[in-house]
């Protein structure tokens, strides 16, 4: 997608791209552009980028300190992960705000303390190509879990997974600490629903995993944002606070319960497409802040 040649330019350093040194040198091919690339900047580096042309991108060490000697472009910072890992990035930005054009965040506290932030929420997708995914329910339930166990969501998970595996109830175990499988969606396309666990319980944070299962028509027995509501009509859910609501949200299962939320799955998979774009969002927060 092309933009136009005058307007400022809007792109995303991707995750973990940021050089340790000559940020200028940075090709403009590694970058994405969610809003288009323009003409002028079909080839070259960082230090092709105007003044008033933007770049975004994830916190890291490198990204607060480094020298920006010939790169003209604002830099805008977006702190997506839970605030139990981006402490000590939120630390940072809260000192190190003036260096970013803008501070994209859900933390609140810091959007508070400082006067070029904006609430941002992550959301995301690992799904590609939706809809040429062949969505066929034919089973009851999935629950995706890898090896990790460091986070509360990491812990519960497991726990729900020995549950399960103690009482031999029918939900497929799969992921990297279980059983693993080639593409996201086929631990969703085929299930009615999905055990969804975040990695942690906080307000306004929630992530592919739920975005996915919405995507791919699962209703999420889910575990993590106390708001998701304000996301998602959690009418097409079954929202638990603890791990005895989950257990009893496993019992509840059935393919009667799936059919009367109809209606709300095919809403939420309409709100998770905007949702799942966190690219974009960003950009457009940044795009209108300049016509501002």
């Amino acid at each position: 997608m092309k933009a136009n040649n005058q307007e400022p330019a809007i792109a995303i350093v991707p995750y973990r791209s940021w050089p340790m040194s000559k940020l200028w040198a940075l090709p403009l091919d590694k970058l994405e552009w969610p809003l288009g690339r323009p003409q002028r900047l079909l080839s070259g580096n960082l230090s092709k980028l105007r003044e008033d042309d933007h770049l975004i991108t994830f916190p890291r060490k490198p990204v607060f300190f480094c020298f920006r000697n010939k790169v003209q472009a604002n830099i805008s910072l977006m702190i997506v992960e839970p605030d139990i890992i981006h402490k000590h990035y939120i630390f940072l930005a809260k000192y190190l705000n003036w260096r970013f054009y803008k501070i994209l965040t859900k933390n609140k506290g810091l959007i508070r303390n400082i006067k070029n932030g904006e609430f941002f929420y992550f959301g995301s997708t690992f799904l590609t190509n939706i809809n040429e995914i062949d969505v066929k329910k034919k089973y009851m339930a999935s629950l995706i879990a890898s090896s990790q166990n460091q986070h509360q969501g990491h812990k519960l998970r497991h726990l729900i997974v020995d549950y399960i595996k103690e009482l031999e109830i029918n939900i497929a175990v799969i992921g990297r600490g279980y059983k693993p499988f080639e593409k996201k969606e086929d631990g969703l396309k085929s299930y009615k629903y999905s055990i969804i666990i975040e990695n942690s319980s906080e307000t306004d944070y929630f992530t592919e995993k739920v975005i996915d299962a919405c995507l791919l028509e699962t209703i999420p027995i889910y575990w993590g944002a106390p708001n998701i509501s304000k996301y998602f009509d959690t009418r097409g859910f079954i929202v638990c606070k603890n791990i005895q609501e989950i257990k009893s949200a496993i019992k509840k299962m059935s393919d009667e319960d799936y059919d009367s939320k109809k209606e709300y799955i095919k809403k939420n998979k309409q709100t998770a497409l905007y949702h799942a774009d966190f690219k974009k969002r960003a950009a457009q927060i940044i795009k209108e802040s300049i016509s501002k």
